[in-house]
């Protein structure tokens, strides 16, 4: 089956060249694909992103006028990806694509259609106090709303079935995106499956974008995503 790998980037000259690089050496089979969305960058991270996909066929570039936020940036690389498999990676160094291949395998081997890379799944690990906690509430009301028993919904690395994502219409422009495909996801009975992932979590001084206000626009859309048609 073909891989198509989804690199939403905004401002991330200091982690994006090798990230690129540890993309293009993991082995996910013959066909891989990978998109890049860039969010109108001002710190060099596209001249680095067009110098990684000179020459490279397999590299597809989009580059936003505005940056629309990461959801938006996964949605435009998901219409341009061609592959059987959509994996979602960060353009940071907190999760490596090193893991990637043990999350497609059960894709492959036909036991599920959906899979989430964990980094909660055997304990906190290095995720700071105040992040851990807000992870928790957010995974525990997408638990208490649909039901499941997952561990880490906003994981950086979900990797789903094309077939599944195209029949789900996702709107999200913002970090909302991840409680949006996961409530569409569990609405449709789909079968999240965890793996375990390491995660290197990194400061605001290191580039880190979220803030705890995210926390209420995740529950926020988790409720809005539950009880609407």
């Amino acid at each position: 089956m073909r891989v198509s790998i989804i690199i939403p980037t905004l401002n991330e000259v200091q982690t994006i060249g090798e990230i690129l690089k540890q993309v293009d050496e993991v082995d996910l089979g013959p066909g891989k694909e990978i998109v890049i969305v860039d969010g109108n960058s001002k710190d060099g991270t596209q001249d680095i992103i067009k110098k990684f996909s000179g020459g490279r066929a397999y590299v597809k570039c989009i580059f936003e006028e505005k940056p629309e936020g990461k959801g938006r940036a996964v949605r435009r690389g998901i219409e341009r990806a061609t592959g059987d498999i959509i994996v979602i990676q960060d353009g940071d160094l907190e999760v490596s694509p090193f893991e990637l291949p043990a999350l497609i395998r059960p894709i492959l081997d036909g036991e599920t259609d959906v899979v989430y890379g964990s980094r909660f799944l055997h304990g906190r690990g290095k995720t700071p106090g105040g992040s851990y906690i807000g992870n928790r509430i957010v995974t525990f009301f997408c638990n208490i709303l649909f039901c499941t028993w997952l561990t880490d919904m906003a994981t950086c690395h979900k990797v789903v079935r094309r077939r599944v994502m195209e029949d789900i219409e996702l709107k999200s422009k913002s970090f909302d995106f991840d409680a949006e495909i996961t409530a569409k996801l569990l609405k449709r009975k789909n079968k999240i499956k965890e793996l375990p992932i390491e995660y290197v979590p990194r400061g605001v001084d290191e580039g880190k974008k979220l803030h705890w206000s995210v926390g209420f626009k995740v529950i926020i859309a988790l409720i809005k995503y539950r009880f609407i048609p």
